[in-house]
């Protein structure tokens, strides 16, 4: 690799790092804001459905401005292949930011609750923030690619793809949230072993949504971009 590169890589890593902290921090802030938004007495499920919105909002704008500013709100002047290859690389390092935040959040949980219920925890976790950041910048792609034309036509024939992503992202978040939590399935998790037949289940899950929205990634964004284009 050349000194450049191996710069440039640093640099980035340490970008993603910093990222993956300040997203952690914020949406720490902007769910202890939310909860005082909520009526007293609220209900769990309303308060996890507000969290989910909260992370997967914070999320989509983080991926956003990674898009932007390696794709299309870069340099002018790119051609669509160099446009392509700028936002999977930028929605490449946001994925990674995301992964950053999720191992942070777990750390901070087993900080709080030390035992083996937060390892188990990182293999629910850790796999839904991903499926989610990964159901975003499939979304987010077709803008900051450029695909869409100039801004205002670009942001609003994308609006369709980024709505889907979030939608997608949103219910899988909420959906884990509400299991772990036994909100979701309350007999299954009560019964003898529930809670351990959930998280294999969910697991497994996971691991199916992970792999599917890979290979739809790898296909979409990143296959003839900056891991396997020409150099």
């Amino acid at each position: 690799m050349r000194p450049f590169r191996h710069r440039q890589a640093v640099l980035e890593a340490g970008l993603a790092a910093i990222s993956g902290l300040l997203l952690y921090l914020g949406a720490l802030v902007l769910e202890g804001l939310g909860e005082l938004l909520l009526a007293p007495g609220s209900p769990e499920a309303a308060r996890r459905a507000l969290f989910a919105l909260i992370e997967e909002g914070a999320k989509l704008g983080l991926l956003l401005a990674f898009g932007l500013r390696f794709g299309a709100g870069g340099p002018r002047r790119r051609g669509a292949d160099a446009l392509r290859l700028g936002a999977a690389r930028g929605l490449s390092l946001g994925i990674a930011a995301v992964a950053v935040f999720a191992a942070i959040e777990n750390l901070a949980y087993f900080a709080a609750s030390p035992g083996w219920g937060a390892a188990g925890r990182l293999l629910w976790s850790e796999p839904v923030h991903l499926v989610s950041a990964l159901a975003l910048s499939l979304g987010l792609f077709p803008l900051v690619s450029g695909r869409g034309g100039p801004a205002g036509r670009g942001a609003a024939r994308a609006a369709p793809a980024i709505a889907g992503g979030f939608a997608l992202a949103y219910a899988w978040h909420l959906a884990a949230n509400l299991a772990a939590s036994g909100l979701l399935l309350p007999r299954a998790a009560e019964a003898p072993g529930g809670a351990a037949r959930l998280l294999a289940a969910g697991s497994i899950l996971n691991a199916a949504a992970l792999w599917a929205l890979v290979r739809l990634y790898l296909h979409k964004a990143v296959i003839g971009g900056f891991l396997y284009g020409k150099e």
